[in-house]
């Protein structure tokens, strides 16, 4: 029984192999096993056995309105990935003969895993999950001191190219392009959830076509959730489900991980936003929060492996050169962000008021799109302002109201903005807004 088993799990590894297109690989480390999957392949044609061409895993194949109306097919207990999916109930000694698990990154990310890094806008989220990536696509680079398994990473951006983040972590870490190869970026709007726009099926063949190249993809970074499922609802349960399956579709043809970045909702301490079948359902669970002062990560949910690791770093500027801008000022530079890990992590921040929020939303927003104001009779000559309009929906995003009704958000923006009026930290010349000095 033990041969047995040892020879199925090599048949696996062998199929892990050969379904990612690293036929040398498999060749090389199960030639036996290769042959027999040979001759099943062979005796399969002879029989005229067809196969399905959709790329799209069994189990949303036949979904509709955004969930799987049958579970996978199992024939003889292994899945269309080649790994085990029996029903018979199996003895202690079988179980403890099984793989233990493996990971990505020791004791954060499980190989094969299903993950969400959440955090409010602003936390850094993104700038951390790139680092990640970053460093799991290059060769003996450790992650805040844990073990990282090198290997292919597709980073699927829904907000927004990631051009002066990437160009600011190769200055900060004095590296060449070349050492990201294994880092791969789609920068254009997926759809995930609704199955008839086809971009689930598209994208899990073009990474196919990169696991090809790469010998191997093994994380998905899907950035955020919510941009990824448009026409559906995170608080329902049957449009979660859908996301959560469109994942697993991914993890299931790709033998990947998924790790989806999401935001937290308007309290923090009740985790992330959206249904509570997400945090089900993960396998690794990580919150990001902070400020300025000092952000963490800490992983709050961790299938199989110890939570509660928690990994400080700051945010650092990296200059970029001059503003490519041609209507930028004379002397103008742009900068982005880098993560730099902190040798003791930040004692848990407590939640800011939410005034501060919206003032911290109000200075964002000029920083990105505000405009020097001509002198008036109410505006002062050289003031940096934005519209009340702008700052209302960075205010939106910053406080978690963006799942909420039009009404509940202009009341509580209204409530907002006059506690600042009357604290003096604002000023308001209609339509226009800024910091007061």
């Amino acid at each position: 029984m033990r041969d047995y088993m040892a020879a199925n799990r090599r048949t696996q590894d062998a199929l892990d192999e050969l379904v990612l297109a690293n036929t040398n690989v498999a060749q090389t480390r199960y030639p036996d096993e290769c042959e027999a999957v040979g001759r099943a392949i062979a005796n399969a044609r002879s029989s005229e056995v067809s196969t399905p061409q959709s790329t799209t895993p069994d189990i949303l194949a036949s979904r509709s309105d955004g969930l799987p109306t049958s579970p996978p097919k199992r024939v003889d207990g292994v899945d269309h990935f080649g790994r085990d999916r029996s029903l018979r109930p199996r003895t202690v000694d079988e179980l403890l003969l099984q793989d233990s698990p493996t990971w990505i990154v020791r004791d954060v990310l499980p190989e094969k895993s299903l993950g969400v890094v959440f955090g409010a806008s602003g936390s850094g989220k993104t700038f951390l999950v790139l680092d990640l990536a970053a460093t799991i696509s290059r060769k003996g680079v450790r992650w805040f001191g844990c073990r990282v398994r090198n290997g292919g990473v597709v980073y699927v951006a829904g907000e927004g190219s990631l051009k002066s983040r990437l160009k600011a972590y190769l200055i900060r870490h004095s590296v060449a392009a070349d050492e990201l190869r294994r880092l791969r970026v789609v920068s254009s709007s997926v759809n995930l959830f609704a199955l008839e726009s086809g971009d689930l099926d598209t994208l899990i063949a073009e990474i196919r076509k990169v696991a090809g190249e790469l010998g191997g993809v093994v994380l998905v970074i899907l950035d955020t959730l919510n941009a990824m499922m448009a026409g559906g609802d995170e608080n329902a349960s049957k449009d979660m489900g859908a996301m959560l399956a469109a994942a697993r579709g991914i993890m299931d043809a790709i033998g990947c991980s998924v790790l989806f970045v999401h935001h937290s909702g308007k309290d923090e301490s009740k985790g992330s936003r959206g249904h509570s079948s997400l945090k089900a359902a993960v396998d690794m669970e990580m919150q990001v929060t902070g400020n300025e002062g000092g952000r963490v990560a800490e992983v709050i949910k961790l299938r199989d492996g110890e939570t509660g690791r928690r990994m400080g770093f700051r945010l650092e500027s990296v200059d970029l050169g001059p503003d490519p801008d041609p209507e930028a000022d004379e002397g103008d530079r742009i900068s982005s962000c880098v993560i730099q890990p902190l040798d003791q992590a930040p004692e848990k921040a407590k939640p800011k008021i939410r005034r501060v929020v919206a003032l911290d939303a109000l200075r964002e927003a000029i920083s990105e799109f505000g405009q020097k104001m001509p002198a008036t009779s109410t505006i002062p000559a050289g003031v940096k302002a934005v519209t009340l309009d702008q700052w209302k929906a960075r205010w939106v995003l910053r406080t978690g109201y963006d799942d909420s009704t039009g009404n509940s958000i202009s009341v509580n923006f209204h409530k907002d903005r006059k506690e600042l009026l009357d604290t003096g930290s604002i000023v308001i010349s209609k339509p226009y807004v800024w910091v007061s000095k």
